[in-house]
């Protein structure tokens, strides 16, 4: 039986799920995707896929719709395969034999939002992409595969691309297992472990002097390019946006460096400030040529200084 599967999502981990399943010789019925305007950080363009693979495409502005689900239904998939950034409702779930979600941690550990920013941030070295069959619940479904991949230490970019080709990996063997058994059951979850992370806010993204410079880099990484890069206060409601953040060797520090207070500015320059955190200094990256506004800056205070 040719199998009929719908890809919902936004991101390029959309589109590995996309060439998965043509690499596997699939049938795709639809691509759901959203309105440029709706598109969350770090999503990208799908409307190509109709021109390009003759797949039929469909923007959505609320996927639990009325409409939506009167679609997805006309399009009688087996399967869906999601990426989708929002939740899913009961009756879109129901539709096909299998919702499958992905989500890149080992449930039932790590559910939750913002699963990348989290696990740079937290120093987790690896992890795994986990294929599971959606239910009401938020990543609570049956366990169908785990693929697993390395968070590494470079920016947060590098650790997309390795995801996203264990997402393929993933689809390409998941294809396979569904083809032999398609009722395949997979495992349930045990709720009484695992844990679930809250929604990160740009207060998780601002910098703080009394921070170590082990955290500073990793809050730096987390929300680089393609995200807005973290913040750096310096003065009344006004930030820079940092892009890059280094540790600088004991031996280039003049004698007393470890007399000064947290937020001592040591140098300014048209491309980084050196600044005093928690045991080093740090060499912040900024994305503009900034020198003149912060010419005058000595001091860097904690952030809750410039919001009062």
């Amino acid at each position: 039986m040719d199998e009929r599967y719908i890809v919902i999502g936004t991101s390029q981990a959309t589109l590995e799920c996309i060439k998965a399943l043509l690499d596997s010789k699939k049938s795709i019925v639809g691509v759901f995707s959203l309105p440029k305007g709706k598109l969350p950080d770090n999503s990208i363009g799908l409307s190509y896929c109709q021109k390009e693979y003759g797949i039929p495409y469909f923007e959505v502005e609320d996927l639990n719709s009325a409409s939506s689900e009167e679609t997805i239904a006309k399009l009688n998939p087996d399967y869906i395969i999601s990426t989708w950034p929002k939740i899913i409702s009961k009756k879109i779930i129901s539709i096909p034999k299998k919702l499958i979600g992905t989500h890149p941690t080992p449930l039932p550990f790590n559910k939750g939002r913002h699963p990348l920013h989290w696990m740079i941030v937290l120093g987790i070295p690896n992890s795994v992409v986990t294929f599971f069959e959606m239910d009401e619940g938020v990543d609570s479904g049956k366990v169908l595969l785990q693929i697993p991949f390395q968070i590494g230490l470079k920016q947060i970019h590098d650790l997309v691309i390795r995801m996203n080709k264990a997402i393929y990996d993933g689809v390409v063997k998941l294809v396979r297992i569904l083809e032999t058994n398609p009722d395949f059951p997979g495992s349930l979850q045990n709720h009484n472990e695992g844990n679930y992370w809250r929604t990160r806010t740009e207060d998780d993204v601002t910098l703080d002097p009394r921070m170590t410079a082990s955290m500073i880099k990793r809050i730096v990484r987390s929300f680089s390019s393609p995200y807005p890069n973290a913040n750096l206060y310096y003065k009344q409601n006004l930030y820079i946006k940092i892009e890059h953040a280094e540790e600088i060797d004991e031996t280039e520090l003049p004698p007393n460096w470890q007399s000064l207070e947290h937020g001592q500015v040591l140098c300014v320059t048209n491309t980084f400030l050196d600044l005093k955190v928690d045991g080093s200094v740090v060499r912040l990256f900024y994305i503009n040529q900034i020198e003149e506004i912060l010419k005058d800056v000595k001091r860097i205070h904690p952030p809750t200084y410039y919001l009062r």
